[in-house]
């Protein structure tokens, strides 16, 4: 049997100092929360891992 590919998510704020990384469910889950209640307003960078592609977007917190 294969697995489902975990997806790895990473959180940098903009220098690219690492914020948190989690291991979420599956890939085709296609929803995830992170909690952001304890970062600083500002702009940050979200980094999608999963097999062999890598998403990477920014993400704004209010």
């Amino acid at each position: 049997f294969d697995k489902e590919p975990l997806v790895e998510v990473t959180l940098y704020d903009l220098l690219g100092l690492k914020i948190n990384t989690l291991q979420v469910g599956d890939v085709n889950s296609h929803l995830t929360r992170i909690d952001v209640t304890s970062l600083k307003p500002g702009i940050y960078l979200v980094e999608m891992l999963f097999g062999d592609r890598k998403i990477i977007r920014k993400v704004v917190i209010n």
